[in-house]
């Protein structure tokens, strides 16, 4: 299956997350907004590494407190590609609350 062109970008600092209107869609099926992962990003977050370009992110929302997951997939540097976000699990939220401080 072919991906898509990655069409739109997000900066955070010096990340830069890459995606497309059907990565936008898919997360909205979550009740997930690109400008929700933006502001998880400006609290404390948990980043890990799953696999050999794929990386995790779980942070709580700084102002709904919900927790949210993120998938990333990284494609050079600091740039990444979003593969999908949605609420985290209760094993990813002992995660979090274990591993931040």
């Amino acid at each position: 299956m072919k991906r898509r062109k990655l069409t739109k970008e997000v900066r955070i600092s010096n990340i830069v997350i890459r995606y497309n209107r059907v990565i936008e869609d898919h997360i909205s099926k979550h009740n997930i907004k690109i400008k929700d992962i933006v502001r998880c990003f400006e609290t404390d977050y948990l980043l890990k590494k799953i696999g050999r370009k794929n990386w995790l992110v779980i942070s709580k929302h700084p102002d709904s407190g919900r927790m949210i997951t993120i998938f990333l997939e990284q494609i050079r540097g600091l740039e990444f590609r979003l593969k999908t976000a949605r609420d985290s699990n209760e094993a990813e939220k002992r995660l979090y609350k274990k591993k931040v401080k």
